[in-house]
Formats: C-alpha cells, structure tokens, sequence
C-alpha cells in the first residue's frame, strides 16, 4: 500500500491523489466493486435486450429458470413435441380439437377391441363386403334354432332345435318366443298339393317389426295361401332357421 504525505490543504489532497491514479488502480478498484456488488451491479449495467442467445452459455436455461405459462403454443416449432415426450394421459379428450385425428394419423394397428366402446361399431360404420368370411369366428354363421311346426303350431322336437312351439292366436300366424335375440329368420312352408302358398318371417325390433304378435315375442311367421287372386292368411305346416 503506498503511503502518502500528509496534505498542508485539500488542493494538496487531490494532487497527491492525481500523481497516484493509473489505469491498473482504477480498473482493480472497479473489479473489487463488482465483487462485492454481485450479480445485481452486474444486471443493473447492462443494456435493455442487450443479453441475447449468443451470450447464453450451454444449459444455461433450465427448468427452474423458466416461469409458469412462459412456453406457449407460439414459441414451440412445428414437430418440436413428439410422442415420446408426453407423458401417459398427458392428452386428454378435451385437449383434441374435433376432428384432428384423421385415420392417416393413427398408427397400424393403434386402435384395437379395448378401445372400443361397447355398441361403437354400428351397420352403418362397416363398409359393404367389409366383413369376409376369414373375419367370422367359427360358428358364427350357423343357425341358433331351426325345425319345423305343424299347421296346428306344435313343433316337432325330433328334428328342431332350440324351437319351442309357437302360439297360434290367428290363422296362419304363430308368434314365438325364444330364449336369445333373433338377428335373421327364413320360413319355408311344407310342400302339399297347393303350390302356391309361401310363409313370411317378421322380426321384433327389425324392419316394421310384428304385426299380429303381441309383447314380448321374438318372431313372428305368417303363412298365406296365394291360390286366389288375393293373399289369405291361412293354417300351414313349415320349416324355418333362425340365425
């Protein structure tokens, strides 16, 4: 430390003090200033939007240093975010916009019976000749009940399955009420000596559903007899398969 002689008066102060004052005394006295200011002396030098991507060292931003709400849509690039960067339920349903996940978005294979709803897949989402016959399951096309019923409406348990016999509340109709929910039924009536009569099959809940049955029954066959120039519903034994 050099020492100075004493000053007679302030003039000689500050002369003294000019004799002393080089550039190496000056810049060590700024440096001890910013030691002992810190960080905030430094900021507080620094001009507005003077501090930009260059003066950033590597990893310098971190999550810590990043606020609430500061990343928004805007400041994210196209591609930026990828699947692997999402955590499991990070998207939920009201996060998607209606109608942006379009079939060319989804993955091979991404949609599969567990995500399906039950009743999802209706008639109307299957495209014609969609589902071939390597698609059924086996026994998926065989009859859940078939056999054949006398003109009296009594069937005959030798030859029919899963049939129970019909009531007869009207000529040529028999309402049957069976244990499972029909999906498709075809009569044919029995060959005899009028080869013009013929049998027709309605199904609740299907097409214009029944006419003459009441609740509760499943299906319905009417036989005519077309002998005359109008149909009459007539009594008639007949064959029928139920799928």
């Amino acid at each position: 430390m050099p020492s100075f002689p004493t000053p007679n008066n302030k003039g000689e102060v500050v002369k003294q003090i000019k004799k002393r004052l080089t550039y190496a005394n000056v810049m060590s006295s700024i440096a001890v200033f910013l030691v002992l200011g810190g960080a905030t002396a430094i900021a507080a030098g620094l001009a507005k939007n003077s501090v930009g991507t260059k003066q950033l060292k590597k990893n310098a931003v971190t999550t810590a240093k990043i606020k609430n709400n500061a990343v928004t849509t805007g400041k994210i690039r196209n591609g930026a975010v990828t699947a692997s960067k999402l955590g499991a339920g990070a998207v939920g349903a009201s996060a998607i916009g209606a109608g942006s996940i379009t079939g060319d978005k989804l993955a091979g294979g991404a949609v599969g019976s567990g995500q399906l709803a039950d009743g999802s897949v209706t008639s109307s989402k299957v495209a014609n000749g969609a589902i071939t016959r390597e698609k059924l399951a086996d026994g998926a096309l065989l009859p859940q009940a078939y056999g054949f019923v006398s003109a009296s409406g009594v069937t005959n348990t030798n030859v029919s399955v899963n049939l129970p016999s019909p009531t007869n509340p009207l000529d040529g109709v028999y309402c049957f009420d069976l244990a499972f929910t029909p999906k498709n039924a075809q009569a044919t009536v029995e060959i005899d000596s009028e080869p013009d009569d013929f049998a027709s099959v309605s199904i609740a809940g299907l097409g214009s559903g029944l006419e003459e049955c009441g609740i509760g029954t499943d299906l319905e066959v009417n036989t005519f007899n077309a002998a005359e120039t109008t149909q009459e519903l007539v009594d008639d034994s007949f064959f029928i398969v139920v799928w």
